[in-house]
């Protein structure tokens, strides 16, 4: 296995490809570590119209995956109209690790609603009761233990604009913790979720007037009594529509702005824009890190890193993940030139991070990087492999995963 220096004063000095041969196509997946490995959970395209969802776990000895789960699921069919998930085909699935019990818990995409699985030794799996909300069966992008309770994003069409949540997933009873787009129609979708200074923040996709971030800080008080603390996508209104990722970094909170990543909006007629990132603080005022300059009715905000919408290339029309690894904010975008990462180490000055030879292909866009005990894990999938036929389907990849240390 080679090993390809890397250019960067942020301590990763290099990165290496882990072996993840026999895959297969991927349509989505999703990463997370479980006592203290590395488990990648996916849904792979087995034949014309059948999906695998897989769990995989790491042996970093012997550099080589062991399958934990395999289920079929069914039907492409089952996939429309969830596309505003922040995964890359926008294919519902999300894993998450419990501390609290500890336990791993993984949601799929089912032909009927939702496989919930945990899991308390990493080995074994069980299937949860599929959830419910008034009768309706939920499928999850995204889920987030949070005193506890466990917050869900829902998939599908008819509940994606609330956040669900339950005290026992053995249950299989959810209920909704917010009001239908936080009582607005135009919030058409919660896109991110996010547990910060004992608050549960959420943020969503509104293409009428840019997204929102609303919190809540008392959950024992029902029902919930949100406070809205961004509007209008940042003063960027609907360049900023959606909220595409949000992530806790030296005490503040982060969150990235985007918008589809095909180079327009033809649902809503809006023209792409590269993303803006964004802190707030503690006390729920803001600053812009990276954007452009934009009055408010707290003054002029300029970007404290000196660097335009998209980091100054208006190329990088979406943000696809911000992390946290060994002290520094790392974000990776995408663009009609390729994949790009970024990072800081004090949120305002930022360095490209040149990924020899990666960053000169033009065939793998960034799934998401990962931090792990083993280091930073880089999961990406080579792209132009959508069935131009039958767009409806959703596009797969076949899986790359690097590790950087």
């Amino acid at each position: 296995m080679s090993k390809l220096s890397l250019m960067t004063a942020q301590g990763l000095k290099d990165i290496s490809p882990v072996n993840i041969n026999g895959l297969g196509s991927i349509a989505t997946s999703s990463m997370a570590t479980f006592q203290d490995r590395l488990y990648l959970a996916a849904i792979c395209e087995t034949g014309k119209k059948s999906y695998n969802g897989k769990i995989l776990r790491y042996d970093s000895e012997n550099d080589s995956w062991e399958e934990v789960y395999a289920a079929a699921l069914e039907g492409e069919n089952n996939y429309k109209g969830v596309g505003s998930g922040n995964s890359p085909s926008g294919i519902p699935l999300a894993i998450a690790f419990l501390e609290e019990t500890p336990s791993l818990i993984v949601s799929f995409l089912s032909p009927s609603g939702s496989q919930l699985l945990r899991s308390e030794d990493g080995k074994t799996f069980h299937t949860l009761p599929e959830p419910q909300l008034d009768k309706h069966l939920l499928s999850f992008r995204c889920l987030l233990p949070f005193q506890n309770r466990l917050y869900a994003i829902p998939a599908d069409d008819k509940a994606k604009n609330v956040i669900c949540a339950c005290d026992d997933s053995a249950t299989g009873k959810w209920q909704a913790v917010n009001l239908p787009g936080f009582d607005s129609l135009d919030n058409q979708a919660i896109s991110q979720i996010v547990a910060f200074n004992n608050c549960l923040y959420a943020g969503t996709v509104n293409p009428e007037t840019g997204c929102q971030i609303w919190k809540i800080q008392d959950t024992e008080q029902t029902p919930y009594t949100w406070k809205k603390i961004i509007s209008d996508g940042a003063r960027g209104y609907t360049f900023n529509s959606f909220v595409s990722s949000m992530v806790v970094f030296q005490g503040n909170l982060y969150f990235a702005t985007g918008m589809p990543a095909d180079g327009y909006d033809r649902g809503n007629d809006i023209p792409i824009s590269a993303p803006e990132i964004i802190r707030i603080y503690p006390d729920d005022s803001w600053d812009l890190i990276v954007g452009a300059p934009k009055f408010t009715p707290d003054g002029l905000k300029v970007p404290l890193s000196v660097m335009g919408a998209g980091f100054d290339d208006s190329h990088n029309c979406t943000l696809q993940f911000m992390t946290v690894h060994n002290e520094c904010l790392y974000v990776g975008t995408q663009g009609k030139g390729g994949f790009q990462l970024w990072a800081t180490e004090d949120g305002e000055i930022w360095e490209p991070i040149r990924l020899e030879p990666l960053s000169d292909r033009r065939d793998i866009e960034i799934y998401t990087v990962v931090t792990t005990p083993l280091g930073l894990v880089t999961v990406l999938g080579k792209t132009n492999l959508q069935n131009t036929d039958n767009p409806s389907k959703p596009k797969t990849h076949d899986l790359e995963v690097w590790l950087g240390k």
